[in-house]
């Protein structure tokens, strides 16, 4: 079970949020998702229900687990707190409204938690540049650097300052080409949401062109990086701010 849990904190590190209510002192707790499974894993570990709240402009349905009952709240984030990265400060002020005590943070990140977090924040990418080669890259996103830290810590790559559209500090972690099966090994038995990208990825990433590129599996590596291009513009219709 606690793997299962550092999964769902990972996940929550990255799609959920916590909300205060400064006058009826509530807490709020959200996950949403264009992907179902996840979400009904918090429904099934914590209860409550997964609903369909809207229509991406993708005309994909998007989910959200919601749950505003304290008795859940406090269990929910009692329960992840230990694993929690970026939300950890305010799931402790959270915690302390709903008068709950404050667990112990965990002095460990595991691959599960990095796989949750992957799933939330991360993406793999391909690109066909002159003469059919190929570039993946494999990288994630997010406000707050440490996750990424330890995305390196135990992947290697790199971590970059980038600033987002609005001019916010941001940062990339992104990983080594040489890297790519080891990580994919990692994650894949633990991802839900990227584990088809993952796999393609690792697929990708096995198939050793000779004669300087010029040989028949080439068309092979093609499709692999189409179809992940595919899923990709799938995703970014997903996480569109546009819905209809």
């Amino acid at each position: 079970m606690s793997y299962l849990i550092e999964y769902l904190a990972g996940f929550f590190d990255g799609e959920g949020s916590i909300s205060l209510h400064e006058i009826r002192a509530k807490v709020r707790i959200r996950v949403g998702q264009v992907e179902e499974e996840p979400l009904n894993l918090y429904a099934k570990v914590f209860g409550g229900t997964v609903r369909f709240q809207q229509t991406t402009k993708g005309r994909l349905p998007y989910y959200n687990y919601d749950t505003n009952d304290s008795l859940r709240c406090g269990k929910i984030l009692t329960s992840l707190y230990p694993y929690l990265l970026v939300k950890q400060e305010k799931a402790q002020i959270a915690l302390r409204r709903l008068g709950r005590s404050v667990p112990t943070s965990s002095e460990t990140v595991s691959i599960e938690y990095l796989a949750g977090f992957f799933d939330a924040e991360g993406s793999v990418s391909t690109a066909i540049k002159e003469g059919n080669k190929i570039a993946m890259g494999i990288r994630v996103r997010q406000n707050n650097p440490y996750p990424l830290l330890m995305f390196k810590e135990m992947y290697g790559g790199y971590v970059y300052e980038n600033r987002t559209p609005a001019g916010k500090e941001s940062f990339e972690w992104k990983l080594r080409q040489s890297d790519v099966t080891l990580f994919c090994n990692d994650m894949i038995p633990h991802t839900i949401v990227k584990r088809r990208q993952l796999k393609l990825a690792k697929k990708l990433a096995s198939i050793k062109l000779s004669n300087n590129g010029r040989d028949s599996r080439i068309e092979e590596k093609l499709e692999l990086a189409i179809e992940i291009k595919i899923l990709n513009s799938l995703k970014h219709l997903i996480n569109s701010d546009e819905y209809c």
